[in-house]
């Protein structure tokens, strides 16, 4: 918690500005149990149901019409570019603090549930190709 304590009415020339910061720790399983969950659902969580969201999107757009992998890849890059953007947009914030990590993680995410679709339609096209029966 960061603050200003002004001591002093506004016509006294010798008032004082005091800034202060409190830092609050907690220790113990609550607070490793709330770090967790914070990481893996506010990180990881959102950005995995992230990534799959895209992928459908993308697919719905375009079919996979142009190329798979440029597909792909601009999906991966839209989500590289939203963990950047939520990072530093926390950055500016001063309530909030920037973390490489967390970027790390939300990329991660982000990559498994892309991954995650492209198994799915890889699935998805296995079972619905067409036998090519062979005319003697």
């Amino acid at each position: 918690y960061k603050g200003i304590i002004i001591c002093g009415d506004d016509d006294n020339p010798y008032k004082e500005t005091i800034k202060f910061e409190i830092e609050v720790i907690e220790d113990g399983i609550k607070a490793t149990v709330k770090y967790f969950i914070r990481k893996l659902v506010g990180h990881f969580g959102n950005f995995l149901a992230l990534g799959a969201l895209t992928f459908i999107i993308m697919f719905m757009v375009n079919g996979f019409k142009i190329n798979k992998i440029f597909s792909v890849a601009v999906v991966c890059l839209f989500g590289m570019y939203m963990a950047f953007a939520t990072e530093y947009i926390q950055k500016t914030d001063p309530s909030r603090y920037y973390a490489f990590s967390d970027m790390v993680l939300d990329c991660r995410g982000y990559f498994l549930g892309v991954g995650i679709m492209v198994f799915c339609y890889a699935v998805y096209k296995l079972l619905t190709r067409k036998k090519i029966k062979k005319v003697e």
